[in-house]
């Protein structure tokens, strides 16, 4: 049995929750220090981080040496020759010699799979931030920093670089206040296409949060079902040897994972269950049998079969989940009693979701350590996550409902729109298709699976920011496409809820005409852009505005092509590759 069965506001803006972002609109505000960050160029990313610079940018692990033991040594004595020979003695023995053997310590039995004892730790104070319309901004009002937090770059990943180095910042002063400050604005300095506004801030964070997730392998490790976990350097025997630069890096992973939270929006693919245990005082308990249950089904399918098969059972039908996560043969475990076999059912569980070394590791010490997001005014994370009603296991539920599993996710909050007919002939005159559809070909380009025209993919490669390139993998998965074209659209491959409505912000399409008033803020541009059939994504108004005029191009070639078999595998290629491309870059047109 195997487990692997944005975009630029009118104005600058900031997410303050309606506290003014300008100080100059806000004269009953007290004077107060603010957080610049000069012009970040992509090739430099000099930071100047006013308030924090003095901090130095390196943790230090100190690790206490070892005593040393005492030579004993036996002192010698001289002795005096008898003048008279003496008889010798034969010392008499009252036995054999001893031996001490190893003693196994005593244990209590342990549980069988599928019972648990966990109690969920003491609510915290903050339950009534969740009855606020929006929470983030509840959140930052109560933590309640009096500076401010600019952050200017030429392009996104440049700032989400700079914002890494301000969490970095914060980690090592072990006050993240100037984070969560109400006053913040993000900005993009593009020539062509200035950017600021709440989108923004919410991909910068998305990010630089991928920047770590993404690098499979150094930080994450993948576990079962599509999810990753901690990546461990080192046994825990050798812990004092990890570089401290390693260890620092894992509280700024920490960090953004719940910054990344408190924005609204889940931290990628990693596991909820390393959050519950992080929540939770790195308790394995917390990871309940329900627990296991919703986020790792198979995983838990696999355990209660074990379980039920108890000590004197086979163990050979779960031969390849034995040897994958507990790294025995089963010939091993021929002589186990009740508790070796529960004991091993729940270290199998653990090791599935989390990885071997994670439970009790040094490394996971420093990830969990700044999950807790200290505040100066004593707010921080874990306290806020276990307000939640029902406490963390619900408010991870509820923070990761926003997953995007297929079309269906989708759906709901899709609004299309397509020119009537009238309007296409006037336009283009005849012949006109009347019976394209072009919201038909866009929803079918969301459900569909795969690479429609490889080559060309390929081909495009080299202009896909480093987080696309990852997700490729993910390709012949149904929740591909409707995650990249969320990611283009929005900022975040994840759905956000409205805190008006307790429901989604819908996501806009336009199929739009030449002439579109919102189709490009640059007109020197304008129709060039439309002409090569670029898509207009805005992601503060979660819309995105189609050429019309491409889709006709397309309509009237002789199929097949080069590149494509039929009209609607040439479609699905310039869907899918303006969507990858648009992705990690501020793109206005």
């Amino acid at each position: 049995m195997d487990f692997h069965d944005s975009d630029s506001d009118d104005n600058a803006s900031d997410t303050s929750g309606g506290i003014p972002t300008d100080p100059d609109d806000d004269d009953d505000m007290p004077a107060a220090p603010t957080l610049t960050v000069a012009t970040v160029p992509s090739s430099s990313r000099a930071a100047h981080i006013s308030d924090l610079q003095t901090l130095s940018s390196t943790a230090v692990l100190m690790v206490p040496s070892q005593s040393q033991r005492p030579n004993n040594s036996l002192a010698s004595s001289s002795s005096v020759l008898p003048i008279q020979p003496v008889n010798s003695v034969t010392p008499t023995t009252t036995g054999p010699a001893t031996h001490t053997h190893p003693t196994q310590p005593a244990t209590l039995v342990a549980p069988p799979w599928g019972t648990s004892s966990f109690t969920q730790a003491p609510s915290g104070p903050y339950d009534d931030l969740f009855n606020r319309p929006d929470v983030a901004a509840a959140v930052y009002q109560t933590v309640g920093g009096v500076g401010r937090l600019d952050l200017e770059a030429d392009s996104l990943q440049a700032l989400a670089k700079l914002y890494i180095e301000c969490v970095r910042v914060a980690s090592e002063n072990g006050d993240f206040t100037p984070l969560l400050c109400p006053r913040r604005k993000f900005k993009v300095l593009d020539p062509h296409n200035p950017s600021v506004g709440a989108g923004l801030e919410r991909e910068t964070i998305y990010t630089a949060l991928n920047i770590f997730l993404s690098n499979t392998g150094q930080w994450c490790v993948p576990t079962d079902e599509d999810r990753l976990s901690l990546g461990i350097s080192m046994p825990q025997r050798l812990a004092s040897a990890i570089a401290p630069s390693r260890l620092a890096d894992l509280r700024v992973l920490g960090a953004l994972v719940s910054l990344s939270l408190i924005s609204g929006k889940p931290p990628g693919a990693l596991t909820p269950a390393l959050l519950q245990y992080a929540l939770n005082d790195r308790d394995l308990g917390s990871l309940a049998p329900g627990f296991v249950d919703v986020w790792h089904p198979k995983v838990a399918r696999v355990a209660r079969a074990m379980q039920a098969a108890g000590p004197l059972g086979s163990l050979l039908p779960f031969q390849s989940e034995i040897i994958s996560h507990l790294n025995v043969q089963i010939s091993a475990l021929g002589q186990r009693n009740e508790n070796q076999h529960n004991t091993l059912v729940r270290e199998l569980v653990h090791n599935a979701i989390m990885g071997p070394e994670v439970h009790g590791h040094l490394e996971t010490d420093f990830f969990c350590s700044d999950v807790e997001l200290q505040y100066a005014g004593g707010f921080s994370f874990v306290k806020f996550a276990r307000s939640y009603p029902g406490g963390t296991e619900f408010y991870i539920a509820n923070s990761w409902t926003s997953h995007i599993s297929d079309y269906r996710s989708l759906e709901p909050l899709l609004i299309i729109s397509q020119p009537d007919p009238r309007d296409l002939l006037s336009t283009f005159g005849p012949p006109i298709p009347m019976a394209l559809d072009a919201e038909a070909l866009f929803t079918n380009f969301l459900q569909r699976v795969g690479t429609p025209c490889p080559a060309l993919l390929e081909a495009a490669k080299p202009h896909f920011d480093a987080a696309v390139l990852h997700e490729l993998l993910n390709i012949n998965l149904p929740s591909f496409c409707p995650r990249m074209f969320c990611w283009a659209t929005t900022g975040s491959p994840f759905l956000e809820p409205d805190p008006d409505a307790n429901a989604h912000d819908s996501i806009v399409v336009h199929f739009v005409l030449p002439g579109d008033a919102f189709y490009s803020d640059n007109p020197t541009s304008f129709a060039l852009n439309m002409r090569q059939g670029l898509i207009s994504f805005r992601t503060c108004s979660r819309c995105a505005r189609i050429p019309m005029s491409t889709l006709l191009d397309l309509h009237y070639m002789t199929y097949p092509t080069a590149d494509a078999a039929t009209f609607e595998q040439a479609v699905d290629n310039w869907f899918l590759l303006q969507t990858l491309d648009a992705i990690g870059k501020v793109s206005m047109l």
